[in-house]
C-alpha cells in the first residue's frame, strides 16, 4: 500500500517531536541526585569559604605563611557532607537513645564520661584521642590536626556518626550553580553502618577490608563484645609468634591511660568458650 508523501513526513515529525520530549536515563538520573541534595545554601556557602581556607591549613601545605588553623566548625561542615553522603548509601539515622546507647558499648562512654580513656565533649562532638599517653592539656591543643598526627576520632552528637578528620575537597565538589557532588569512601560508609545500624554485612566487609580499624576499636577502646573482632585479633596475635604466650595475656590485661588496671572480660570469655582439649592454644 502507498503512503502519501505529505502523510508519511507529518507522522516522522510527531515521531521525532515524541523523542524529543522523551526524558532520557541521564535526564532522570540527573534529577534522582538533584533530588538528593539536601544542603541549605547557607551550608553551601559556608562550605565554599571554608574550602578556600583549608587551602592555607598546614594540614595541606606545610609551607605556607600565616596557615589557617583548622576548628571545630570544620568538623561540624565535614561531618554535615559526611552524613548526607552515608545517608544516599544506605545508612540509617539513629535517635539520641540509640547513639547514646552505642557509644557506652563500644566506646564506654556513659554519661558522656570515660573512666578509662581520655575524651573532649562539647555540645557537637566528643574527640576520641589517639595519643592516649599524652598530656591531656597537649591533646586538647591539636585537637583538629591531620588524622595521621593524632589519630583521633570524633563522635558527632547531632548526625550520629563516627568519623576521622576530613578534608573538605576530598569529600565534596561544588559546581558553579551550587550543585554538588559528594564523595564518600566505603570504610567511612561500613564503619558507620555497623556501629550505629548493627549491619552485619558492614561487619563482614570491615573482616575483609579494615581488619586495623576494629583491632583499634577492641585495643584502643576496649570493645571485647563482638566474638568475630575477638576471633580476629586472638588469631592474629597468636599467629605473630606462637610461642609468645603473654602476647595474648597483654591483649587481655592492660593499663588504661589513668595507669589503671583493666581485664577485658569478653575475651577471657570468648576464650572460655572456644577452647577444647583439641585446641588450647589461648590458655597455653
Amino acid at each position: 500500500m502507498k503512503i502519501n508523501k505529505r502523510l508519511f513526513f507529518c507522522i516522522m515529525l510527531l515521531a521525532l517531536n515524541s523523542c524529543k520530549n522523551k526524558p532520557t536515563q541521564n535526564d532522570s538520573i540527573l534529577k534522582e541526585e538533584i533530588q538528593k541534595q539536601d544542603m541549605p545554601l547557607t551550608i553551601i556557602e559556608e562550605i565554599k569559604q571554608h574550602l578556600e581556607y583549608q587551602k592555607r591549613s598546614s594540614n595541606e601545605n606545610e609551607d605556607i605563611e600565616n596557615p589557617y588553623e583548622r576548628n571545630s566548625r570544620d568538623l561540624e561542615l565535614a561531618s554535615i557532607v559526611i552524613f548526607e553522603g552515608l545517608k544516599n548509601n544506605g545508612f540509617k539515622a539513629v535517635s539520641d537513645e540509640v547513639f547514646n546507647e552505642k557509644i557506652k558499648e563500644i566506646f564506654g562512654i556513659e554519661n558522656l564520661k570515660n573512666l578509662h580513656y581520655k575524651i573532649h565533649v562539647t555540645d557537637s562532638y566528643i574527640t576520641l584521642f589517639g595519643q592516649q599517653k599524652e598530656d591531656y592539656n597537649f591533646l586538647i591543643k591539636n585537637e583538629f590536626e591531620g588524622f595521621a598526627d593524632t589519630e583521633n576520632y570524633y563522635l558527632l552528637r547531632k548526625e550520629h556518626l563516627f568519623m576521622e578528620p576530613h578534608s573538605l575537597r576530598y569529600i565534596i565538589k561544588i559546581n558553579k550553580d551550587n550543585s554538588y557532588k559528594i564523595i564518600i569512601e566505603p570504610y567511612l560508609i561500613h564503619r558507620n553502618k555497623y556501629l550505629f545500624n548493627n549491619d552485619k554485612a558492614s561487619l563482614a566487609w570491615l573482616l575483609n577490608n579494615d581488619k586495623s580499624f576494629l583491632g583499634t576499636l577492641l585495643e584502643n577502646f576496649g570493645y571485647d563484645k563482638e566474638p568475630k573482632i575477638n576471633k580476629m585479633m586472638l588469631d592474629s596475635t597468636y599467629n605473630r609468634n606462637p610461642q609468645r604466650g603473654e602476647l595474648i595475656a597483654n591483649l587481655i590485661f592492660i593499663k588504661d591511660s589513668y595507669n589503671k588496671f583493666q581485664m577485658r572480660e569478653g575475651l577471657l570469655k570468648y576464650i572460655e568458650d572456644n577452647t577444647s582439649a583439641k585446641d588450647n592454644r589461648y590458655i597455653l
